[in-house]
């Protein structure tokens, strides 16, 4: 569940801002909504999409490294 700031009734500053506070480190938006939450929420796409391209490329390496070296080189 994404947190939201219910006192806060504008954007909120960063924590390293003047008025900004600890609490949403990276402020909340014009709904109120924690940024960091909703970046580590939203990252969930990518990291599912880029761990598996990475492990198949591997793969393909690791097999094909496996190949050249059984035909000597070639």
């Amino acid at each position: 569940m994404i947190p939201t700031c219910t006192t806060c009734s504008r954007i909120s500053p960063t924590a390293w801002a003047e008025d900004g506070s600890a609490e949403y480190p990276l402020g909340t938006d014009t709904m109120s909504r924690c940024l960091l939450s909703r970046i580590i929420y939203g990252a969930r796409v990518s990291v599912a999409v880029g761990v598996p391209a990475i492990i198949v490329a591997g793969l393909i390496g690791v097999i094909l490294g496996l190949v050249a070296g059984h035909m000597q080189g070639y």
